[in-house]
């Protein structure tokens, strides 16, 4: 061995102490040859927010008090007592707590609790006090003894303000007069005669150490109270207390509790990660959840909205943050909104209605409805998805058919929209989908359709391309809700894990089994990182791609959001890697001289007949230990590299004439099973120059190389 070789073996041994044997070497030949003419679309890396599903929109949203509509326990299905979330969960609701390997306390869920039992209790009131919803909290107290209801896991922090406000009011004890106008007698000598109620908030370790006291004064009728919670000095979990030491009965509607720093009711450590990450486009309001949103329970001022649940995930809903208020997080970080609407349990003049209310002038008649919402929009909104997973109520034709019939009306209202139309959840779905095009294709711009796999993507866009031929369109293909593979190339050390993953409606007895333990973990984000490369290349006739999802769903999510901070996962690092890129086109390249990387793939189709959500991951994404792919930029290329393995690989380039590399960007973890915590985080990056052809690859990273014409 020569003095270069041995100084490159020891250096080698000292950065990869665990590798042992000779270094795999690979080329990698790129070319100019663009293997698609239509540019990249940056709607490759869409995200989507669903709500009810996990702990999403509460995760964004700056609301710090769960259920402030009072709603009673037991008035709702808990998530985890419906059969769609514990088969996406693969485990009882017994196991959905903090021993779950994604949990954070963004997944608590800590409701109202009497102080005393013995002294007061909960119920509603029926057909009275209706300002959210129906009708309102009854807090009933037939003694003289201090009593009232508290929730716990509050948590605070030192150096910020809040912003407090209740609406309730006394229901017995005082009467419900008006207070008359300045000028008249007064009718009733109890006019404005009020009694008091007390907010407390305690630190939660130590009950008695009162952090904050307002005392505010009931009339016999509901009416807002408001207060500004300074700077308590405190970072730390608390309780919040309504309590009254009279005897009668209190009416609650609804409290709030809110950071002041807030974005326009989002949490700004949201918002900030997801300008860090730039989406190009969120898909809203679902997934399954779209099926059943009924768009007029959802808009005008949030204390007016009813409580609602998720029908098909269960959990508590809040109503706070809907359409409005997503439309206004998207003008806020700078990304398109995607509607996916409701066809399974509407009609299409309820859609049409919905289409005018998101894209009308003022002078319409749901235009004016909005306006009265106190609403004003900055945009149209572009893209509408027709509905999600239709097969669970139509065949592919009978789909097809309402498509077109939906399409008329909501072109009808604005002519300008885009409509999505999907290809996959039927049976024998490419067999029609020519048939689906002779329906529907005058009404739609896209096909959607979930399988990944570059084969079956080519298959699509042929088809595409001769509808687009014969009829002068332009239809393009898009994956509205992607999963990355759930399998890893490489068996893990612990044999407890499954290399292979695939939904099963039988319940799991370990987390080890189950979705969303691989989807904290860096191999599945690795996963994730090669199907943004197929993504890539196809080119812009693959248009648009929504990552599922954004925030707090059980692990497969691009932020985590906890109550004391968010961060990104694996997955979400990944996207951040990919977001400053300035890739044009797809170039042709090849990985030559490795046998180790070919592993067998089978095609897997996880659609087990007795789960409710059908054909909701890739049929089949690649499990290869390296993947390459090259794209055109404004002044070179950049060659992107994934290593699944865990060991190095060197790779040496073969480039085009007058281009030569420039540097290459990491991002890796030391494990398969590394992983982002609200502490701290595994996966790390980095830059390096490079001199010359060959580079070494880390395990377990993804790469990019920069290369530059001379």
């Amino acid at each position: 061995m020569n003095k270069n070789r041995l100084t490159i073996a020891l250096l080698l041994a000292c950065l990869f102490p665990h590798v042992a044997k000779a270094i795999e070497q690979i080329k990698v030949e790129v070319t100019t040859n663009r293997t698609a003419e239509t540019k990249i679309s940056p709607y490759i890396y869409g995200n989507f927010i669903e709500a009810g599903f996990g702990r999403q929109v509460s995760g964004m949203w700056s609301e710090m008090i769960y259920n402030r509509g009072f709603a009673l326990q037991g008035s709702y299905p808990r998530m985890g007592q419906t059969r769609s979330t514990t088969q996406w969960w693969m485990f009882p609701e017994s196991m959905y707590n903090a021993n779950a390997p994604f949990w954070h306390t963004g997944y608590e869920e800590c409701d109202w609790e009497v102080t005393d039992k013995a002294l007061i209790t909960m119920s509603r009131t029926h057909g009275t006090e209706s300002f959210k919803g129906t009708d309102a909290l009854q807090l009933t107290k037939q003694n003289e003894k201090r009593a009232g209801i508290m929730q716990k896991g509050i948590y605070l922090e030192k150096g910020k303000e809040y912003q407090f406000y209740l609406l309730g009011g006394v229901r017995t004890g005082l009467p419900k007069v008006s207070v008359s106008l300045p000028g008249f007698k007064k009718v009733n000598v109890q006019e404005g005669a009020t009694l008091p109620l007390e907010f407390v908030i305690r630190e939660e370790a130590n009950p008695k150490r009162i952090l904050f006291r307002k005392e505010f004064h009931l009339k016999g009728y509901e009416e807002y109270h408001r207060c500004i919670i300074p700077d308590l000095g405190f970072t730390g979990r608390t309780v919040v207390e309504f309590a009254y030491s009279w005897k009668g009965n209190v009416a609650l509607s609804c409290c709030s509790l809110m950071p002041s720093d807030n974005v326009l009711g989002w949490r700004k450590d949201v918002v900030e990660l997801l300008r860090d990450i730039k989406v190009p486009v969120i898909r809203y309001p679902g997934g399954c959840y779209a099926s059943f949103y009924d768009w007029r329970n959802y808009v005008g001022p949030r204390d007016s909205r009813p409580v609602s649940h998720s029908y098909y995930w269960g959990g508590l809903d809040d109503n706070d943050a809907s359409i409005d208020e997503f439309l206004q997080l998207c003008d806020i970080i700078g990304c398109e909104p995607q509607i996916c609407i409701n066809m399974m349990t509407s009609t299409p003049y309820k859609i049409a209605e919905f289409v005018e209310y998101l894209n009308g002038d003022d002078n319409t008649p749901m235009g004016r409805f909005r306006k009265e919402n106190g609403v004003t929009r900055k945009r149209k909104v572009r893209l509408f998805e027709m509905d999600n997973e239709a097969g669970r109520k139509w065949t592919a034709l009978q789909y097809a058919e309402k498509v077109a019939e939906f399409g008329k009306a909501m072109k009808a209202v604005d002519t300008n929209i885009e409509l999505m139309m999907m290809a996959y959840s039927f049976t024998d779905e490419m067999e029609y989908l020519e048939q689906m095009l002779q329906l529907a294709g005058p009404y739609i711009d896209y096909v959607i359709h979930r399988n990944a796999y570059p084969p079956f993507v080519n298959r699509m866009l042929r088809v595409l391309k001769k509808y687009n031929d014969a009829y002068g369109r332009n239809i393009r293909l898009v994956n509205t809700e992607w999963l990355a593979s759930g399998d890893s190339p490489e068996p893990f050390s612990d044999k407890k894990i499954p290399q292979r993953f695939g939904w099963k409606p039988q319940e799991q007895d370990s987390y080890k089994k189950v979705l969303s333990f691989r989807q904290i973990h860096w191999f599945y984000a690795l996963n994730g990182a090669s199907t943004l490369l197929d993504f890539l290349s196809f080119g812009g006739n693959y248009y648009l791609a929504n990552f599922n999802n954004c925030v707090n769903t059980w692990g497969q999510n691009v932020i985590e959001s906890s109550k004391e901070r968010t961060w990104l996962s694996p997955m979400g690092e990944v996207f951040k890697f990919f977001v400053n890129h300035d890739d044009c086109y797809p170039l042709e390249s090849r990985l030559y001289g490795t046998e180790k990387g070919k592993s067998e793939i089978k095609e897997k189709i996880y659609n087990d007949s007795e789960v409710d959500f059908p054909l909701i991951v890739n049929r089949q994404s690649q499990t290869e230990l390296y993947k390459a792919m090259a794209c055109e930029t404004q002044n070179g290329i950049n060659l992107y590299l994934v290593n699944k393995a865990d060991q190095p690989i060197q790779i040496h380039q073969l480039l085009p004439k007058d281009y030569k590399p420039i540097s290459i960007e990491t991002l890796y973890a030391p494990d398969r099973l590394s992983r982002t915590y609200l502490s701290h985080s595994e996966i790390e990056t980095e830059t390096k120059p490079i001199k010359g052809r060959n580079v070494t690859l880390r395990p377990l990273s993804v790469n990019r190389i920069i290369i530059k014409k001379q």
